[in-house]
């Protein structure tokens, strides 16, 4: 099924939890001559495949195979909706340009660096939306232009997790990454039950950690300094319940003040700022 471009498509990616192939009973590749006559869509074994948004598919997506399949954690699912798509393949180094919305990185043969645009010529509130796209150990690393900085107190972010994702908008103080994929977020074997087991993710001078005893909650917490100890009172320090994506982040005692020690991110206060 052709991608126009900047065209509405599902992006289906097998997550290899399960053998074989997966068949989306319920969508059809609208290649065949005869109505009656149905050609099934099957997603191969840790592969991706791209399927126009059309009616029958979004009810799928909300409803449907695409719904079950990914709540069973066989597939991931993302609508790309009237977007400027780059997908990068053997590339070592990319300069996103202005009109970059979803920048799709293979990292399989090495670490890949993508250089977001000048902050001084892209309007307040656009958004990336990066994502590694392969199983692998490689870096992908996302910088910012000097003298722009990511949340404040970084140049540059770095994920080593499969299918790790950043959304980054660009705002009048610097860029802000406004969301993580949850295959993209640090998450410490000390975390509770619940999670199953993700691979470790490197974000500057960061750490994140599930909850012992609520799982759906993360913490995440920076630092102005590579190799800071988790009980010197110099951490910025965030919750986040990733079961809700639309639930706003809550900081401890209130605050983006680095004056919190990482060992007690459990017995804090939070609230929204």
């Amino acid at each position: 099924m052709a991608i126009l471009p900047n065209s509405s498509f599902v992006r289906v990616l097998h997550l290899g939890n399960s053998q074989g192939s997966i068949y989306l009973n319920d969508i059809d590749t609208y290649l065949n001559r005869y109505p009656e006559l149905k050609i099934p869509v099957y997603v191969p074994f840790e592969r991706t495949i791209d399927i126009p948004l059309v009616d029958e598919v979004l009810i799928s997506y909300n409803r449907g195979s695409l719904h079950k399949h990914a709540q069973n954690n066989l597939i991931e699912v993302f609508i790309f909706s009237e977007k400027s798509v780059v997908e990068l393949i053997n590339v070592t180094n990319h300069q996103s340009k202005l009109d970059s919305d979803i920048i799709l990185v293979n990292t399989s043969l090495s670490d890949v660096t993508v250089t977001l645009p000048d902050l001084s010529i892209l309007p307040e509130g656009r958004e990336i939306f990066i994502k590694k796209t392969t199983d692998d150990v490689n870096n992908l690393i996302i910088e910012a232009q000097v003298p722009d900085q990511i949340d404040r107190d970084s140049l540059e972010v770095i994920t080593s997790a499969p299918f790790g994702a950043f959304t980054l908008r660009a705002g009048a103080g610097g860029w802000w990454i406004a969301s993580e994929h949850p295959s993209g977020t640090v998450l410490d074997d000390d975390g509770g039950g619940g999670g199953g087991d993700f691979e470790p993710v490197k974000i500057y001078a960061n750490l994140a950690s599930r909850d012992s005893t609520e799982p759906s909650f993360v913490y995440v917490g920076k630092v102005e300094a590579v190799g800071t100890s988790e009980d010197s009172p110099s951490w910025r320090i965030y919750r986040q319940n990733v079961a809700n994506t639309n639930t706003p982040q809550e900081f401890a005692g209130g605050t983006v003040e680095y004056i919190h020690k990482w060992t007690e991110r459990e017995s804090l206060t939070y609230e929204e700022i």
